[in-house]
C-alpha cells in the first residue's frame, strides 16, 4: 500500500538524519574505515541472515548524505567481503575507492546502513525475496550519486 506524503521522512535534498533513515527501517550497522589507504567496510555485529539492502552515507555536521545503494541477496559479511576485495582490484571497486579517499581527505566520514529487506508471495510463489525491487526504490529516492 502506498504511504503518503505525510508519511514520507522529511529530508533536504538527499541528506537526512539518523531518525530519518531509522523511519525508513534502518540501523547504522558499520563504517569505512582505512587500511593502508585502501578503504574497508567495517561491520560492528554481523549477522548471517540473507537478503539486505544496504546505504553508504556521508557524514556531515549530523546529517548523512546517502552517496551508494547495494542489495546483498546473502550475508552482508559476504557483500562487504567483495566490496572490499574490489577496491582493490575492479574498476567499479576501484572508482568507489577513490571516491572514499578523496572523501577522507576532506575530512569526511562514512557510515554504513542497511535494513532487511521483505519477502512476498508472487505467482503463487512464497517467500520471494524483495531485495532487487527495495534496492531500485532506495536508488529512485536518494539519486546516490556512486550508483550513476
Amino acid at each position: 500500500m502506498p504511504r503518503s506524503s505525510k508519511d514520507k521522512p522529511k529530508s533536504t535534498g538527499n541528506c537526512y538524519s539518523a531518525s530519518e533513515l531509522t523511519k525508513l527501517g534502518f540501523d547504522k550497522v558499520g563504517e569505512v574505515v582505512l587500511d593502508d589507504l585502501v578503504p574497508r567496510i567495517q561491520l560492528r555485529n554481523p549477522t548471517e541472515e540473507n537478503g539486505w539492502v544496504y546505504a553508504w552515507a556521508e557524514v556531515s555536521e549530523g546529517k548523512y548524505s546517502v552517496v551508494y545503494v547495494g542489495m546483498a541477496g546473502k550475508t552482508l559479511r559476504a557483500r562487504f567481503a567483495q566490496h572490499n576485495g574490489g577496491f582493490k582490484r575492479s574498476v567499479t571497486g576501484k572508482a568507489h575507492a577513490k571516491r572514499f579517499l578523496d572523501g577522507f581527505r576532506s575530512e569526511k566520514q562514512y557510515v554504513v546502513f542497511a535494513r532487511k529487506s521483505g519477502v512476498a508471495t508472487i505467482l503463487d510463489e512464497e517467500n520471494i525475496p524483495l531485495q532487487v525491487v527495495e534496492e531500485l526504490a532506495l536508488i529512485k529516492k536518494f539519486s546516490p550519486p556512486w550508483n550513476s
